[in-house]
């Protein structure tokens, strides 16, 4: 039996965070035990996974551990845009050379600094597992006692977020659209020294989605699955929006796609589908989450991609 064990930082405040696509909730979601990263080079782990909120005066606990271990260590990677090249702990990824042992683990498929990676370190080097989908955090209400709208938040940046972008402009304070869409603007990152915007975070924010019939999820610029996907299951709304790569083999009538070249009318067409085939939609999009997105075929997926160097 392999030993996964997943390192926190030391120093990092997680009880700052808005959601959980870090820190000990995250992994919590796939099952995994936690520990501080400066017990790193004592651990007993065949894999250990690195979070990355790790801060700059902790880089030399990896380096050291890298160095003199024979455990297989993947390290977080998250931020793909070019546009992150600057944050310390991607600088520091790109600073480590080639090794046996290290490998990165990204929720996402690696495009951009990701397909950097790739080319420096090798495809099996570079690991996609998507965000554990965790049952807990599911709640129940029956579609007809909610708001028959869409929640529309998160960031509204054209670059980053086109289509949500495109949604926000087309629908924010037109006749049309009223009472069809509801308004979250970003929470901020207090996290990272910014001020909280509202305490719709975490599991505030679950419960508000499942406030809404339906939520809006679209994927990033580089056509992400990001955790708005599991939490839109976790609320039990219906998901609108568009599906990310990684849903390609979703079944169609599990999530209502809006036409991207007629907003209103694609909206308008959403409002006019009963509510019992709303609720199919609903609960067969919560019940592929649960099976593709469970725990343990994810560690299973991740095990896979592992075994032939354990096995080497």
């Amino acid at each position: 039996m392999k030993c996964i064990k997943y390192f926190l930082s030391c120093k990092f405040n997680y009880d700052l965070m808005i959601c959980s696509d870090a820190g000990p909730n995250y992994a919590s979601s796939y099952g995994w035990q936690t520990q501080y990263i400066s017990s790193l080079s004592d651990s007993n782990a065949n894999i250990c996974i690195i979070d990355n909120r790790i801060e700059t005066d902790e880089f030399c606990l990896l380096q050291n551990a890298l160095s003199k271990s024979d455990s297989l260590f993947l390290l977080k990677f998250v931020d793909s845009d070019f546009r992150c090249i600057e944050q310390p702990y991607v600088k520091f990824i790109f600073s480590l050379q080639p090794q046996h042992n290290l490998f990165f683990l990204s929720p996402y498929h690696p495009v951009e600094l990701g397909e950097e990676l790739v080319q420096k370190h090798g495809s099996s080097h570079f690991i996609n597992i998507p965000y554990a989908y965790d049952e807990s955090r599911e709640i129940n209400i029956p579609l007809k006692n909610k708001k028959k709208r869409i929640l529309l938040s998160g960031r509204i940046d054209p670059d980053g977020y086109p289509l949500r972008h495109r949604i926000h402009k087309e629908t924010y304070r037109k006749l049309w659209s009223f009472f069809k869409v509801s308004y979250l603007k970003h929470s901020g990152y207090p996290d990272i020294g910014l001020p909280l915007m509202h305490n719709y975070i975490n599991q505030k924010y679950i419960d508000l989605i499942a406030q809404h019939c339906f939520m809006l999820v679209t994927p990033s610029r580089i056509n992400y699955e990001l955790l708005k996907y599991s939490e839109c299951a976790y609320g039990g709304s219906v998901p609108v929006g568009k599906k990310p790569s990684s849903f390609n083999h979703m079944p169609r009538n599990l999530f209502f796609e809006i036409d991207e070249n007629d907003i209103r009318s694609s909206i308008n067409e959403l409002f006019r589908i009963p509510y019992q085939d709303l609720k199919l939609m609903a609960n067969g999009y919560r019940q592929w989450m649960r099976e593709n997105r469970n725990p343990k075929y994810l560690n299973t997926l991740l095990l896979l991609q592992l075994e032939n160097l354990f096995n080497g």
